[in-house]
């Protein structure tokens, strides 16, 4: 019986002992910073042999699926080509008109998109930002011939220098897939839109607009490294013009339009993004 007791205390003693050898201590780290939340259970008891056992093991801060429980700050540049639906029928029109004018308004409005962004993403992978993009569109045509209500011939040029400048607050949401180096972004964003054009049609003059504007984003990234990813997205912005400013050099006229007359200066934006994280 002695033997037997012996022989459980001592089993009892190696268990402790390896236990207290082999249990990982786990912790979650982002940029050197430590989030573990350590847990401390003393098991001291006397043993054999008057030898203390002691067992100290540690829980990290991360949940069952081992994500870490840490925030993730995003800055991108982004690049792209990007579509306006309307705005040449915006402006001071000359009285007339031309079969070289229509022909002219009717092109598309195809410019470039350009853009920043500030993101924080919460462990949760939903996140907030900031943005601001512009759109720049140049067009002309010169020396064409215009009809004014007169009958009167003349020639001159069609110009737009159209440029928006979008500032605006974003949610979004990570969705990370099997592949670790592939994920994908979504978000909405809501702001403050700003139209200008700077039009000739025969004579020169600014139109300048004002707008509440909203966006939609969805994202596919490919992480090159721990600090740098790319992505290719779609980003729609949009924004209605109930009235505008024209401005030239005998001062400034507004322009209100009527409900079915709202001037619609959504775009679409297929764009390439260069991301740091951090």
């Amino acid at each position: 019986m002695i033997m037997i007791n012996w022989m459980i205390r001592r089993s009892l003693f190696l268990f402790l002992m390896g236990t207290s050898i082999f249990i990982p201590s786990l912790s979650a780290r982002w940029n050197d910073i430590d989030y573990t939340n350590s847990i401390s259970i003393d098991a001291s008891q006397k043993g054999v042999d008057g030898v203390i056992l002691h067992l100290e093991y540690h829980v990290s801060n991360m949940d069952t699926v081992g994500k870490e429980k840490v925030g993730r700050k995003l800055v991108s540049l982004a690049l792209g080509r990007s579509y306006l639906f309307s705005g040449r029928s915006l402006g001071r029109k000359v009285e007339g008109g031309s079969n070289d004018y229509e022909k002219y308004i009717s092109r598309n409005i195809v410019g470039i998109h350009f853009g920043v962004s500030y993101r924080y993403y919460f462990p949760s992978n939903f996140g907030i930002g900031a943005t601001y993009n512009h759109f720049s569109f140049n067009d002309e045509s010169l020396n064409q011939q215009y009809v004014l209500a007169d009958s009167t011939f003349m020639n001159g040029d069609f110009r737009n220098r159209i440029r928006l400048d979008y500032l605006g607050l974003n949610v979004y949401y990570y969705l990370e897939t099997k592949r670790k180096k592939l994920s994908m972004d979504m978000g909405l964003g809501l702001g403050y839109l700003k139209y200008k054009d700077k039009q000739t049609v025969i004579y020169t003059y600014d139109v300048l607009g004002k707008s509440i504007g909203g966006t939609s984003e969805i994202a596919v990234n490919y992480k090159l490294n721990k600090k740098i990813s790319f992505s290719f997205a779609f980003l729609w912005v949009t924004g209605t013009l109930w009235s505008y400013d024209v401005v030239d050099g005998n001062g400034l006229e507004t322009v209100s339009l009527s409900k079915e007359k709202y001037e619609d200066i959504a775009r679409e934006n297929i764009i390439f993004k260069v991301n740091y994280l951090w």
